[in-house]
């Protein structure tokens, strides 16, 4: 599945639980693709993170600068919102997608700890790694 039918797929997902979304626009000040967005109707946030290929909710800190000591004190994309999503292909049903709806403190907070066991784990892995990751 492409990241444009996943976010239909949640989009149609979030109605079918009765929580219809719409999308946000905001000021694109940045490259890249346009921010996935979207305001429930209590006026929520929700960020949705796509992943076409596995299930994995990736992330990157807010203004961290390579030569930071600590990239986990920096703010994570998401958790400017309410919400994040993860949307991805369900494994075992082609053609269909799951998603979950997590709130956004505790998804940073899960990463953190998920990255911060992977960095002490091996002395070699690289500091300043900027991704954090979990898997579904």
């Amino acid at each position: 599945m492409k990241n444009r039918e996943l976010l239909l797929a949640f989009e149609r997902l979030m109605a079918r639980t009765g929580k219809p979304v719409t999308p946000v626009h905001r000021n694109r000040d940045r490259r890249g693709p346009p921010e996935q967005v979207y305001k429930l109707p209590n006026g929520k946030t929700v960020r949705v993170r796509t992943n076409s290929k596995a299930p994995i909710l990736m992330s990157k800190p807010i203004g961290y600068k390579k030569d930071h000591e600590r990239p986990l004190d920096a703010p994570l994309t998401f958790e400017q919102d309410d919400y994040v999503a993860a949307v991805f292909p369900s494994p075992n049903r082609p053609g269909y997608a799951t998603a979950y709806l997590i709130p956004s403190d505790v998804a940073g907070s899960v990463m953190r700890a998920d990255m911060a066991k992977w960095m002490d784990a091996d002395p070699s892995h690289d500091r300043s790694n900027r991704t954090f990751r979990d898997t579904f």
